[in-house]
């Protein structure tokens, strides 16, 4: 029983972001801006983060 709930709701959730995406591309404005260019210039923070630093020599230094 579990399963299938989460199943409806993982099916409720991917038919929201379709329905999203269409509306934004039929209006041509982004729903929630603002806090979505938030995330997105965060993602890309992250992003760079892990493809530039080496966790492996900084975690040998700083427990060194």
């Amino acid at each position: 029983m579990v399963y299938l709930v989460i199943e409806l709701v993982l099916i409720a959730l991917f038919a929201g972001f379709i329905l999203l995406t269409q509306y934004e591309k039929h209006r041509g404005v982004r729903f929630a801006s603002k806090f979505r260019n938030g995330i997105d210039i965060f993602a890309t923070k992250i992003a760079f983060i892990k493809n530039h630093v080496d966790f492996a020599d900084f975690v040998k230094d700083t427990f060194r």
